[in-house]
């Protein structure tokens, strides 16, 4: 497989893992079921750096299957990235974010007005986070702490 394939493919792996909606994708099937750059395939070179970040979303989405499953040894942390460049630009320490077994189970439980810890995130949507993590909405300072942002 060349490099260029190697991109795409990577990127489209992401995209399927997270049910990503179509608007969203960079990618798109063509009739015959082949794999292409909305940009067209040529420009996949400029895709390089994204197909890196997915396959590290995708590697953090395999360890949400592995805890789901039970395939994770149990007093393991999964790793959800390490500290994105903005927030280090905002004076956090560059250290792995990490997620404990326990909250991630808990995040995919239905909601319940008994334990707010329960989320009811879909698997897809939980995979997400560490893109998530790495473009917020906003930083904002907490009104509170100021050692804290938002």
């Amino acid at each position: 497989m060349t490099k260029d394939r190697s991109i795409i493919l990577t990127i489209r792996e992401y995209e399927n893992s997270v049910d990503m909606p179509d608007a969203e994708r960079v990618t798109y099937l063509d009739p015959r079921g082949g794999v292409h750059l909305k940009d067209g395939d040529d420009r996949s070179q400029k895709y390089t750096a994204y197909a890196e970040e997915c396959a590290e979303y995708l590697r953090f989405g395999d360890e949400v299957d592995d805890v789901t499953c039970g395939d994770f040894p149990r007093t393991s942390a999964v790793k959800v990235c390490d500290t994105p460049r903005l927030y280090i630009e905002a004076g956090f320490d560059q250290l792995p974010m990490l997620y404990t077994q326990k909250h991630l189970l808990r995040a995919i439980r239905p909601k319940s007005e008994d334990d707010p810890h329960r989320h009811g995130l879909s698997v897809a949507q939980l995979k997400r986070l560490p893109e998530l993590l790495a473009h917020p909405v906003m930083l904002c300072d907490s009104p509170a702490r100021e050692d804290t942002l938002l």
